[in-house]
């Protein structure tokens, strides 16, 4: 094998390693938009109501 293929080859490997490396930087922004969304989101739904007492939902029964 001489130089020049040698050279050739450490460089490709050497790209793929540098696009490895940005393809998961662009994922971990991806997922951190995502997960960011998904908070928003729920935080942007409305507290429950609690039931008044005396209707149906108030008591649970726990005795089967």
């Amino acid at each position: 094998m001489d130089t020049a293929a040698i050279a050739a080859t450490v460089s490709d490997q050497a790209m793929g390693t540098v696009k490895g490396a940005a393809q998961i930087a662009v994922l971990k922004k991806s997922m951190e938009m995502q997960a960011q969304s998904a908070l928003q989101l729920v935080q942007a739904l409305p507290q429950p109501q609690a039931a008044a007492p005396g209707q149906p939902g108030a008591l649970v029964n726990t005795y089967a």
